[in-house]
Formats: structure tokens, sequence, C-alpha cells
């Protein structure tokens, strides 16, 4: 019988290589049999060190060259006894392992809800520079309406400064996401979140779909449109008296192969170009919008007048703002309160003051005029971080005749019904007054003798300018009827 000698599969492999030809050299690396050993030796899973309480785990991801790992956790009953008598409250936390699966890390967000979110379908889950979030696609059964719940954990305490003020040392940042619109594979959703960093709120719109994930925070504040955006959101609240439920006049539709949305109330229309990541806002009032007639030019063929009043509880509403021209034609100013002052600058231009601005308008389009007042409102900072303001204009009047502009102004107290100047508190605060012409130049700058006080319950004190002559002013503190005074000014 004949033997057949097994040659190293190796050596075969040199030998094959040799019979090629000798044209080129072939190289051929053997991986030693310990490095192939310990490549191909497992991981060790990470083991969750056990809270003493019931918990479920909600995921894994991976995280610094390591594991995080994210559960729910059941509070004990002496915890829930101290908010609730039915209701067991759980605790979202996470614990964190390195690559060989010891432990070397944990946290606890500090979100405490009734609400369990075991269970509940999760996605997204995904842990870097810091900061874990997942979503949570919660049920109606929670708000009345299905909303997907973005969670943002901090790991690190260099992402700390995103929650802003944070006294009870929360680690955790939720996002509520309401669906708005529907077209086949593609979805628009609507966050309105509080950032903590710029503490201002932001209205979000992200459209997820095939190859498409994009956020597009909105450049509009427009409360109308906020209105009927939440009542498209949250089509079960209850109108007025509790009977009905609101009904929103906002139509939202989707486009996928141009991926943009449009959002259209009665005076605007919003497009959002997710592929470019741009906004377009689209005004269109109609005659039968018009409210109220603030102003109106000396030759009678230009007026402003309001559109979209509303009230606030307690404090002053708001409105839009449009400039009428003789043909009728209907142009946009802005959206302001309605305490604003407004004048007209000879017959074509439009002076509005909104307390920390003085803003010129075009009569005949409604854009903001080449030519602006020089006021310097100065500036000062609360609270270390906060740019405000260091005065307020609080009246506003123009002379005709001699093409003049006075407004009165005040130090701003911050919305606070006094001013502390380092020994007294400031109940009274003295008025001063600034001239211009009407080409924005500042002329004169001179004390009224005039004080009063900041604010009246939640409404700040306006003063009344009136020219009754050319050079001759009369201020007038509406809330106090005696309180008059008149002054002279350079009309020349």
């Amino acid at each position: 019988m004949k033997t057949f000698r097994m040659i190293p599969f190796g050596l075969m492999l040199l030998l094959l290589a040799g019979c090629a030809g000798k044209e080129e050299a072939v190289s051929i690396s053997v991986p030693d049999e310990t490095s192939v050993q310990a490549e191909r030796e497992p991981v060790p899973e990470p083991e969750l060190e056990a809270p003493g309480q019931p918990y479920w785990v909600l995921g894994e991801c991976s995280y610094d060259g390591g594991t995080a790992v994210v559960y729910e956790v059941q509070h004990p009953d002496s915890y829930n006894k101290r908010f609730s008598s039915d209701s067991v409250f759980y605790a979202l936390r996470w614990q964190i392992f390195d690559a060989q699966g010891r432990k070397n890390g944990a946290g606890d967000s500090g979100w405490s809800n009734s609400f369990a979110i075991h269970g509940l379908p999760l996605s997204g889950l995904e842990a870097r520079e810091g900061l874990l979030t997942f979503s949570v696609q919660m049920p109606a059964e929670y708000s009345g309406e299905p909303l997907r719940r973005k969670f943002t954990l901090v790991l690190d305490d260099e992402k700390l400064p995103i929650l802003g003020e944070n006294p009870n040392g929360y680690r955790y940042q939720v996002e509520d996401w309401y669906p708005v619109a529907r077209e086949g594979d593609f979805l628009l959703e609507n966050c309105t979140r509080y950032n903590r960093e710029l503490e201002r709120s932001e209205e979000l719109f992200q459209l997820t779909g095939p190859e498409t994930n994009r956020i597009i925070p909105l450049d509009l504040s427009d409360p109308d449109f906020g209105n009927e955006l939440y009542s498209l959101k949250h089509p079960n609240d209850l109108g007025p008296g509790n009977e009905t439920p609101y009904s929103s006049e906002m139509s939202a539709a989707l486009d996928p192969a141009a991926k943009t949305a449009v959002l259209t109330i009665p005076k605007l229309t919003v497009t959002l170009d997710f592929a470019s990541g741009t906004q377009q806002v689209e005004r269109h009032y109609r005659a039968d919008m018009l409210q109220t007639e603030i102003a109106r030019s000396p030759d009678g063929r230009y007026a402003v007048y309001t559109s979209g009043e509303f009230d606030r509880f307690e404090s002053v509403g708001g409105c839009d703002y449009l400039s009428v021209g003789p043909d009728g034609a209907l142009h946009f100013l802005y959206s302001g309160s309605m305490m604003d002052q407004i004048t007209f600058l000879g017959n074509g231009r439009i002076l509005a003051n909104t307390f920390s601005a003085l803003t010129c308008y075009d009569a005949a389009s409604g854009l903001p005029d080449e030519v602006q007042l020089s006021f310097d409102y100065g500036e000062t900072v609360i609270g270390g971080e906060i740019r405000s303001p260091k005065y307020l204009t609080i009246g506003l009047a123009a002379d005709q005749k001699s093409e003049r502009i006075l407004t009165a102004y005040r130090l701003n107290t911050f919305g606070h019904p006094g001013l502390n100047d380092g020994e007294t508190m400031l109940s009274s605060l003295p008025v001063s007054l600034a001239l211009f012409d009407f080409s924005g130049n500042k002329l004169a700058d001179f004390d009224t003798g005039f004080s009063l006080s900041p604010f009246g319950k939640y409404l700040i004190h306006l003063l009344e300018l009136s020219m009754d002559e050319p050079g001759r002013v009369v201020i007038r503190d509406p809330h106090h009827e005696i309180e008059t005074t008149v002054l002279s000014y350079p009309a020349e």
C-alpha cells in the first residue's frame, strides 16, 4: 500500500506560486497560531450590576471603545408613597463597560415617571461625545396623541452645559416629536423645545424617510402660526367650554421627491426645503383681515393697520402691523405688541417704537427703510451672560412741519417694578428726551424733569407725547391725568 505524505498548506501555496512564472515574487505571510487564537477569543459580555429593585434593560450600544447599557428601574415603595398613593415610578439609568466587559462607570439621569417606557418601541440608540440618545414611541394613552419622545442622557460632565441652569443635578433632556404630515415612507415631525443653553424656545421640524433625516429650526415667530400648528398636533384638545375639539386651519403637504414640506395658514405659507436646509415665508393677507387703523400719512394715502389681534391673560396682547397703500396693496411690517407706538415720517415712511428698537419702514413696500434712527440703547449684562438694552424707549411723536422726531426713554428695569442702583430701590425713574431729524440724526438730548414708575401690574408704563405746535411738546402720563409737562425743543 502506498502511503501519502501530507504537505503543509503553507508549503503547498509556495510550490504553486513557484509554478506561476519567475517574473513576479509572491510574498505570503502565515499568521502565528497564537495570534489567530487571540483574535478568535470571544470578548466578555458586559454583566449589568443588578439594582436592588426590578429593572428592564432598554438596550445597549458601543461607547468609547466599550459598551453603554441603558435601563429602567422601579423605585422602591418608600419612594413611590412619597409622591402617590397608588402609582409606581421608574428611573432611567445607565452603566458603562470597557472593551473587556468590565464595568467602569454608571449614572442616574434623574428622570422619574409613572409611565413606564420598557416594552415600548425603541429606536436610534447611540452614544457618542458624552451623550446617549434614543427615541421611544409613546402611545396615545400617554398624552392624548401618539408621539416620539427623544431622550438625551448626559454621560460626560463636560456636556452638562446643554442643560442650562440645573440646580437638581439632572442629566437628561426630553424632546416630544409629534407627527405633522406623512407621505409614503416620509414623515414630517415637529418639536417645540426650550433651548436651555440659549434660553429661548425653538420650533424644530424633522423630515425622515429613505436616505433622509434632517432637522430645520423654524426661523419664524408668529402666534397665529404657532396656535394653528398646536391645534394640528393636538386634534383631541378641547376648545372653549371643553365641549368640542379645536379645529386647525393649517394644511401640511410633503413632496418626497423634492424633500420639501409646505405648511399653510390663511395669512402665510412656510416652505421647508430639507434638501438644502433652507426655508421661505410667503405672506398673503386680505383686506378682510385688517382690524384697527393705528396711523395715517399726512396726505391720507397710506395707513397702518393691525391684523390678527390677540389677548394675553393679565398682559398686553399682540398683532401684526401692515401698511395699506392707495391701491389697496397690503404689506407686512412686523409682528409686535398692541402697545407699540407708530407714527409717519412724512408721507412715505413709518416709524415704529417697540421699546427696545426704533425702526423705520418704507410705506410702499413694508420693508425696513434705508435710513434709520441712530439711537443708542446701550447694553447691560444680566447674570453674567444675558445682554439686554440699558434703556427703553417709552414715548414717540413726530413734528411733520419741522421734520423732528421726539422719543422719551428711561433706564431698563428688566421686567422688575424698580431698579436697584446699589444703595436704594428706585420705583420712579427719570425720563429723558432724544431729538432727531427725519434723516435719523440725533440733534439733542435733554432731561424732562418727569419721572414715572416702570410698570403698572404687568404692563409697561408709556408716555403720550404730542406736538401742538413746532418747538413745543406736551408730555402726559395717561395713568395720572394731572401729571403733564410742557417742554420746548429746537425746531430748526
